[in-house]
């Protein structure tokens, strides 16, 4: 039914992330404290926190039928070997509340662990309190920190699993 699939930052996969961040602006735009613009795509492919080295960013669309309704943004084996950092997921307005960004997950998970990652830590903006149940009912727990991006504080959750 859906698909993860690596993005890279050539063509098409800039226009196909750009129309998506078109889609989401409300989101994003509030997230990074200014309206979505041209340049987002291309911009979104280069951001990373300072320590964490360039080839341990990847970019994995959500794809439904032959359709990108969604993003994960990933920062593999960071901060540690074993961890996952989850930067951002992002699904399309028109998908949400049908179970998609479930299903994506669940693919998602499945990924990590492959890469024998056990644990994915991410952030929840304080304001997000439909995010902050969707990661919960998913079984992530908020470690106690809170921590900063751009204007925004965030929880930091986590979840980690052990490999059978």
């Amino acid at each position: 039914m859906i698909k993860l699939i690596q993005l890279l930052p050539t063509e098409p996969d800039l226009t196909s992330l750009q129309t998506l961040s078109a889609s989401c602006h409300e989101y994003l735009s509030q997230q990074e404290g200014k309206p979505v613009d041209a340049a987002f795509a291309a911009e979104f492919f280069k951001y990373r926190p300072g320590d964490c080295p360039p080839e341990n960013k990847i970019v994995l669309g959500i794809y439904y039928k032959e359709l990108l309704i969604g993003v994960f943004e990933l920062f593999v084996h960071y901060p540690s070997t074993d961890t996952l950092n989850l930067g951002l997921m992002v699904i399309d307005p028109a998908f949400r509340g049908q179970g998609f960004g479930q299903m994506a997950y669940h693919l998602l998970d499945a990924w990590t662990l492959v890469r024998n990652m056990t644990t994915i830590r991410l952030g929840v903006l304080l304001w997000n309190n439909d995010g902050l149940r969707f990661w919960e009912k998913l079984g992530f727990r908020k470690t106690g920190e809170i921590k900063q991006y751009l204007q925004h504080q965030f929880y930091v959750l986590q979840k980690s699993r052990q490999i059978i």
